[in-house]
């Protein structure tokens, strides 16, 4: 049992105790008075003369029914038997080493960490960052490249972003900028985040200070609001106008800049829309999308979209932020993407069945410790509903320049 259980308890028997006996001895002196009036110290004496007894009695069965709860619940192995698993907490690595937080791409792997990165890896390889393997394009080292990162969490993708696909300072001052371009296959020469909670950006911030990746000069990390562009300070918008800027060596008319805004598992919670950052992407930054997020499936019923709308003001979702393909397609075109060069491509089977599968064991294990999901429940019944009534698909954006 926990020792706050167990703390709990006792105060718990004293107060029946204490409890017990005054209103046993108030009780007993009142009716001794009506029989027998006498002096204060008689009537005392008789009341502890005749409450002592009972209330020692009560106190022995409690204590026995106490010593009985706690030797049944050690004998289940219960979580809360005493000295049981509660010192799993003081084992626990703290800070954890991954904070992953997106809806995974669960093919090969039942691991969450690893199915997280994996949407990643496969966003970026849908967009042409990455072959199928999961190597570096030569391809994207022809053009100066640049990602705006809209949701980064506590910065597993930004860590793997800066480590895997940007270039160095130092590979880039060994030659010329135009013949490293050609020599290297690392495609990212700047990188730009946004995310919303402050909590998050300060855990993300002291990791990314703490590998080295904040002293790269084109990595620039930003606590704002990613889906509101006219709240971006000045800096943010400095930072993110340079993201497009064509480099120095630059040919005059020559496009040499390959700008992309990255939004993994993030849009459908963008204030008031999607819409201001469609149209920013394209009209500001010339920059192409692409993303990991939730559309509306075909031919649901009004009853079934209300629904989902009233579920997802419980998730942060606004309420029209749930729309079809189509009418997702009709949004980026009217940011002005043309729609040849839109990708929708499915991946609902490998999110939302096996992510629900995933937090029914982790809740299973949690349990043992006498933990659970906390917020993350509701996610579990949510994600197992959209796999079985396929409300909802999982999808791969791309939306070309």
């Amino acid at each position: 049992m926990p020792l706050e259980y167990s703390k709990n308890r006792i105060l718990y028997l004293a107060f029946l105790i204490a409890s017990q006996t005054l209103l046993s001895a108030i009780v007993l002196k009142y009716i001794y008075y009506f029989i027998s009036p006498s002096p204060p110290d008689a009537s005392l004496k008789f009341c502890l003369a005749y409450c002592a007894p009972p209330s020692l009695c009560f106190w022995c069965l409690e204590i026995i029914r106490f010593q009985k709860s706690v030797g049944s619940q050690e004998s289940k192995g219960n979580a809360s038997a005493v000295y049981n698993l509660d010192h799993a907490r003081l084992n626990v690595v703290l800070p954890p080493e991954k904070m992953w937080m997106n809806m995974g791409y669960w093919i090969g792997t039942n691991d969450f960490q690893s199915a997280c990165k994996e949407l990643l890896k496969e966003v970026l390889e849908a967009a042409g960052f990455l072959t199928p393997v999961g190597h570096v394009k030569p391809l994207r080292a022809a053009k100066r490249t640049t990602i705006l990162d809209l949701g980064f969490g506590c910065g597993d993708q930004s860590l793997y972003i800066i480590s895997k696909l940007m270039r160095t300072p130092l590979e880039l001052s060994l030659m010329d900028e135009a013949m490293a371009r050609r020599s290297i296959n690392r495609g990212v020469d700047a990188y730009v985040g946004i995310t919303l909670d402050p909590t998050q950006f300060t855990f993300a911030q002291e990791r990314l200070k703490v590998k080295g990746k904040l002293s790269h000069p084109l990595v620039h990390i930003f606590c704002a609001d990613a889906g509101r562009t006219r709240t971006w300070p000045a800096e943010l918008i400095k930072r993110v106008k340079a993201l497009s800027m064509p480099s120095p060596t630059a040919k005059e008319g020559e496009d040499d800049v390959d700008c992309w805004v990255l939004a993994l598992d993030t849009l459908y919670h963008f204030k008031p829309s999607r819409n201001p950052i469609f149209q920013y992407a394209h009209q500001e930054l010339d920059a192409s999308i692409m993303a990991y997020d939730i559309i509306l499936s075909d031919n649901q019923s009004l009853l079934t979209r209300f629904v989902l709308h009233i579920l997802g003001l419980f998730m942060g979702v606004p309420l029209f932020n749930f729309m079809t393909e189509r009418e997702y397609r009709a949004k980026l075109v009217s940011a002005g993407y043309e729609d040849e060069r839109i990708e929708i491509r499915d991946i609902s089977e490998h999110v939302f069945a096996p992510l629900t599968k995933f937090l029914v064991r982790r809740e299973k294990v949690l349990k043992k410790f006498g933990w659970g999901l906390g917020k993350l429940k509701a996610a579990k019944w949510l994600f197992g509903w959209w796999a079985r009534s396929k409300v909802v698909k999982g999808v791969i954006v791309i939306a070309r320049k």
